[in-house]
């Protein structure tokens, strides 16, 4: 089970290849619930992380791969100097909160009604960019700017008499 990389997903999409401790790490800190689907590679069907946690030591099983895993990375950055890792080019995958999807997806519907929405709109996908949330604040900027273009055409028809 040393370094066993878990496939997360999120409505039966891959979203994230996690081991032991990131798995741990992404719970703790909200980056993934509990409704999120996990498929140990096992054969079986993918079920949600709280069933898995709830099934036969699944909390034990994954704290003792977490401490596993914990210590494989501490023999690596012992490594000489000189020693490349097999990942080093691949970066974590990012997971967006639910509160930042929410803030999103909420200003983007608010843009309907103030171009100035959209414009606040915008520096939260900075944010979201600068963060690696790229689909999350591509797809607010879209809809955004397409609620603000029609609320600006419903706004004109609506007071030009």
């Amino acid at each position: 089970m040393e370094n066993k990389k878990f496939n997360i997903l999120w409505k039966g999409k891959i979203c994230a290849k996690l081991d032991a401790s990131e798995l741990l790490e992404a719970l703790k800190f909200g980056k993934i619930g509990l409704f999120h689907q996990i498929d140990c590679g096992d054969g079986q069907a993918a079920k949600t992380i709280k069933e898995f946690l709830r099934q036969n030591g699944g909390m034990e099983m994954l704290k003792s791969a977490a401490a596993k895993s914990v210590s494989a990375k501490k023999q690596k950055s012992n490594a000489p100097r000189g020693a490349k890792e097999k990942n080093s080019g691949k970066e974590k995958a990012q997971i967006p909160s639910n509160a930042e999807s929410f803030t999103a997806y909420t200003i983007s519907g608010l843009c309907f009604l103030s171009p100035f929405v959209l414009a606040a709109l915008l520096v939260l996908d900075a944010y979201l960019l600068k963060n690696g949330h790229i689909k999350l604040a591509l797809a607010a900027t879209l809809i955004g700017t397409v609620l603000s273009a029609l609320g600006l055409l419903f706004f004109r028809a609506l007071f030009r008499y």
